[in-house]
């Protein structure tokens, strides 16, 4: 692009002053900062009550295993067993999507739409 303007490559861009970009590079420590924050408040608050959940739902699988000789006791544990996961499920979204992240886009603002990357 430069070629067809007949302009240096730099002048393509504008200059940024020392002020300017010690006011960049302190906003993006600050946002590093808070992702980093966030991050660890979604462990905590978000995914250790799901691992605890699925722990639970272990432990009741080998408690309704040990039901075999009660058909009927053994069917109803059995549904009441398939039906949890979908409902906590549902739970575990609501409350991700209603309650978490607007409490932590107030708490950290500066990573509010900031998705993180997908490894593939």
């Amino acid at each position: 692009m430069a070629q067809a303007l007949n302009v240096q490559v730099t002048d393509l861009f504008t200059h940024i002053g020392s002020d300017r970009k010690e006011t960049i590079m302190a906003y993006n420590a600050a946002q590093v900062d808070q992702l980093r924050k966030r991050k660890s408040e979604k462990h905590l608050k978000y995914d250790l009550p799901r691992l605890i959940f699925v722990f639970i739902m272990l432990i009741l699988f080998y408690g309704i295993s040990t039901l075999g000789n009660h058909t009927f006791l053994f069917i109803i544990a059995c549904l009441v067993w398939l039906i949890a996961w979908p409902i906590a499920y549902t739970f575990f979204n609501y409350w991700r999507n209603f309650k978490l992240e607007p409490a932590w886009d107030l708490k950290y603002p500066l990573t509010i739409g900031i998705k993180k990357p997908t490894k593939k």
